[in-house]
């Protein structure tokens, strides 16, 4: 039961030192787009270790889900998120002038919360969950969806 606690606050820990970098980043220069961007990552990687913290110790593999789902919101935007940044900190900001380009950084962000955080009949269920010695896991399913979310990160990583 410990160990559940242990992981659950390791992963709000990390939310807090996150969003805390990226509030002071935003606090330096809020017109910076760097810094924008910087903090929506930061907010996203907050949402994602937030989400997991609560989906450890949930009382139950349904209330688990739901954290999942939110979490996913938070890993389904940070990879789109973190791409953008560096385009920015590597001055290819002028790529951002063609709407599609811009598009097509996030379309598989919006794909991938689609998948994993709004229950629909595309995935239905995108998690399997088992209670472990440190709480809730997910067994990975290496389903279409989880392919497509392979192919995401890596390539924008």
């Amino acid at each position: 039961m410990l160990s559940i606690w242990v992981v659950s606050l390791l992963f709000f820990a990390v939310g807090i030192v996150v969003l805390s970098s990226g509030i002071f980043t935003l606090q330096s220069n809020y017109k910076a787009s760097a810094n924008r961007v910087f903090f929506a990552l930061t907010v996203a990687i907050t949402i994602w270790s937030s989400g997991l913290g609560m989906s450890t110790i949930a009382v139950d593999a349904a209330t688990s889900e739901i954290f999942r789902r939110f979490a996913s919101i938070g890993w389904g935007t940070t990879y789109s998120l973190f791409l953008h940044f560096v385009l920015i900190i590597t001055d290819k900001a002028a790529l951002f002038k063609k709407r599609w380009l811009v598009l097509c950084l996030y379309l598989p962000s919006i794909f991938t919360v689609f998948a994993f955080a709004v229950p629909n009949g595309l995935n239905p269920h995108p998690y399997k969950l088992h209670l472990t010695e440190s709480g809730w896991m997910n067994e990975v399913q290496n389903n279409v969806w989880d392919w497509l979310f392979y192919v995401y990160y890596i390539s924008f990583t």
